[in-house]
């Protein structure tokens, strides 16, 4: 997969996919939209030797948002140091099987997102790829805050901060 390809090939919509980096201030922070449909993070599989792997569907996801964010800081992340606080919120695509009224209901705000895919596996999919690019172990990860809602324009907004309280 060539992200450089795939990019062409995003939604254009105002504002969603604005550049990531530094915020004024004192702390190091990013900050992004990144415009890929969210994947859960799958159950392992299992070989018939007993060796574990990640599916298919999870990998490609994770790499692709491994290489998004990478473009994003000009294919030369800071990595974060020390705790962190992440915030992210989960743009669901909107089904078609959903009715007009429903429809029209998630557009004027009731746009919580209460189906399958969980939010932690949703969570771990994003960290998981972000692990030893953004940061340099999930562990490193002192407060989060999640939340998962439709949207026209699926993806995940993206935030990361040193937790310096």
């Amino acid at each position: 997969m060539n992200l450089s390809q795939n990019l062409s090939d995003l939604p254009k919509s105002p504002a969603l996919y604005q550049g990531a980096g530094r915020k004024e201030g004192a702390t190091h922070s990013i900050e992004m939209m990144i415009p890929f449909e969210p994947v859960p993070k799958g159950r392992p599989k299992f070989t018939r030797t007993g060796h574990a792997y990640t599916p298919k569907k999870t990998a490609e996801y994770e790499k692709k948002v491994s290489e998004y964010y990478k473009y994003k800081c000009n294919w030369e992340p800071e990595m974060f140091e020390g705790p962190i606080k992440v915030i992210m919120s989960f743009q669901m695509p909107i089904p078609e099987s959903f009715t007009k009224k429903r429809k029209q209901a998630i557009m004027d705000g009731d746009n919580r997102h209460t189906s399958r895919p969980d939010l932690d596996n949703l969570a771990k999919a994003v960290l998981d790829a972000l692990n030893g690019i953004a940061f340099k172990d999930d562990s490193q990860i002192s407060s989060m805050r999640l939340a998962k809602y439709y949207s026209s324009y699926p993806g995940v907004r993206l935030k990361i901060m040193e937790d310096v309280e």
